[in-house]
């Protein structure tokens, strides 16, 4: 991968379920009896584990075998990849390499994994009408049923509790949030409300009919969480309010 192009490195970072450091050992080889060994797979130890999806924790030290996109000699690289296998091992199959010197292995990837964040974040974070840190109270039917043949909705609200808004007003009580109790037809990229859950939200204005359901006291205070990436981890928070604040010189 060319180094000078931090776009697409911030792209392949956001995307990649892996990003490691890692010395490529054993090329040519593979770990998994699954696996056949051939010029494209080597058997990589991890050194550091820089980003691993839920469930792959505590790979430093481990032998993972790696599809590569080419051959590639031994050495010390920083991996972009995804899931292959898991059985006797672990087998993941490359998207991308650097040579990880200190600079790509510390000062590139970190930007990398920052920018890829706030391109794929950045958009719905600054169309929202509030982003806020808080809790999903308990849900309440507002309103609505399911039909098998249609893409009628059954309603759900909730009080959000708020401990830090990060963008937007939200007035003197509590915000409400109105959305789908289950996976929708209608609105298949948002999330079924769920209480207790923690996060930074990014909402924006209900639906109509949404707003319907709810009391007439009840719709000038409600949100609805439009997509899955709406909803993001509470260690975002600062992150989060680096990609809302406006540039220098300019208020919103």
């Amino acid at each position: 991968m060319n180094e000078g192009a931090p776009d697409a490195i911030a792209t392949i970072a956001d995307a990649a379920a892996f990003v490691f450091v890692g010395s490529l050992e054993r090329p040519g080889a593979s770990a998994m009896e699954t696996l056949e060994a051939h010029e494209n797979t080597a058997v990589v130890v991890v050194e550091e584990a820089i980003r691993t999806p839920p469930g792959f924790a505590g790979l430093e030290g481990r032998e993972l075998t790696i599809r590569l996109l080419t051959p590639l000699a031994r050495g010390r690289y920083v991996f972009f990849a995804d899931l292959l296998a898991v059985g006797t091992g672990i087998a993941v199959e490359e998207v991308a390499h650097l040579d990880a010197t200190e600079e790509s292995a510390r000062n590139v990837i970190g930007d990398a994994l920052a920018r890829g964040y706030a391109a794929r974040v950045g958009p719905r974070i600054r169309a929202a009408a509030v982003v806020a840190l808080g809790t999903v109270g308990k849900l309440r039917d507002a309103g609505g049923e399911p039909g098998q043949d249609d893409e009628r909705v059954a309603w759900v609200k909730a009080p959000l509790k708020i401990e830090e808004l990060v963008l937007g007003e939200v007035g003197a009580h509590e915000p409400m949030l109105v959305g789908p109790r289950y996976a929708s037809r209608r609105f298949p990229r948002t999330p079924a409300l769920k209480a207790g859950l923690r996060a930074v939200f990014a909402l924006q204005p209900p639906p109509p009919d949404a707003l319907e359901a709810l009391p007439a006291a009840e719709r000038d205070r409600a949100f609805f969480i439009a997509e899955t990436t709406d909803v993001q981890p509470p260690e975002r928070l600062q992150d989060i309010a680096a990609i809302a604040a406006p540039p220098r010189g300019r208020r919103r």
